[in-house]
C-alpha cells in the first residue's frame, strides 16, 4: 500500500484535504494545494531513491471545537533505509483567530495586528539524515502566513529556507550547494541570492564558534 506512488497520495494527503479549501483566502488555498502536491512527490521520490524502505504517514487534525486555531496535517517518516537513516516531509494547513499573546508579539515585530484577527498558514518541511556521515544532513521549509482584517485585503509573509549540516565538511559539497540555491535564485527577479545568503549567514551564526553552522544556508 505504502509503496504505491498513487496511495502514498491519498495516505499523505487526506487529512489535509478536507482543510485546504476552508483555510484562508483562495490565494493561500492554490499555495496550500501546491505544497500537498509537493509532499506527495517528495515522498515518493525519496522513497525510490532509497529503495529499502518506505514513508510511515502520521495524519493529525485539528478540529473546529477550538475557534482559535484549527487545521490539519502529515508528518511522513522514513526510518533506517538503505541510504537514509530517517527522513520526515512534514506539511501543515492551519486558520484561526489571533491570541491577545501572539497579536502582541506579532505588534512588538512592527506588524499591525489586533487580537482576535483571522489567519490562516500553510507550510511544507523537509528534513533528512543519511545513513552515510559522509553525506550532510539537509533541512528545509517554506510557508506562508494570511492576516485578515475586515473588509481589508489579506496582508501575507512569505517565508522559508534551506541548510546544510555536514558531519565532515566537504567544500565540494558547500560549493554544489550554493551554487543550485544560486541557480534557482536566478531564474525568479524577485529572488536575490545574495541578500537572502546574507540573512542566512546571520541567522546560522554561532558566536562561540565564530562561523556558521555546517556549509550554511
Amino acid at each position: 500500500l505504502l509503496t504505491s506512488p498513487g496511495m502514498i497520495f491519498v495516505l499523505t494527503s487526506s487529512a489535509v484535504a478536507s482543510t485546504t479549501s476552508a483555510v484562508g483566502s483562495p490565494r493561500l488555498q492554490s499555495f496550500a494545494s501546491f505544497l500537498r502536491d509537493q509532499h506527495a512527490s517528495l515522498v515518493h521520490q525519496i522513497a525510490a531513491e532509497d529503495g529499502g524502505a518506505v514513508f510511515e504517514p502520521h495524519p493529525w487534525e485539528r478540529h473546529a471545537d477550538d475557534p482559535r486555531l484549527g487545521g490539519a496535517g502529515c508528518m511522513s517518516v522514513l526510518e533506517d533505509g538503505d541510504v537514509w537513516e530517517k527522513a520526515g516531509v512534514g506539511i501543515t494547513v492551519t486558520g484561526g483567530l489571533l491570541t491577545e499573546a501572539r497579536a502582541r508579539a506579532m505588534s512588538e515585530r512592527g506588524a499591525r495586528v489586533r487580537e482576535g484577527d483571522r489567519f490562516a498558514a500553510a507550510a511544507l518541511s523537509l528534513v533528512m539524515h543519511a545513513r552515510s556521515p559522509l553525506v550532510p544532513t539537509f533541512r528545509a521549509d517554506v510557508r506562508v502566513f494570511e492576516l485578515h482584517h475586515e473588509g481589508e485585503e489579506p496582508q501575507r509573509w512569505f517565508g522559508g529556507g534551506a541548510d546544510l549540516t555536514p558531519s565532515y565538511l566537504s567544500e565540494d559539497d558547500v560549493t554544489e550547494f550554493h551554487r543550485f540555491w544560486r541557480s534557482v535564485c536566478a531564474e525568479h527577479e524577485c529572488a536575490d541570492y545574495a541578500a537572502f545568503k546574507a540573512w542566512c549567514d546571520r541567522y546560522f551564526y554561532i558566536p562561540c564558534r565564530a562561523g556558521a553552522r555546517g556549509g550554511g544556508g
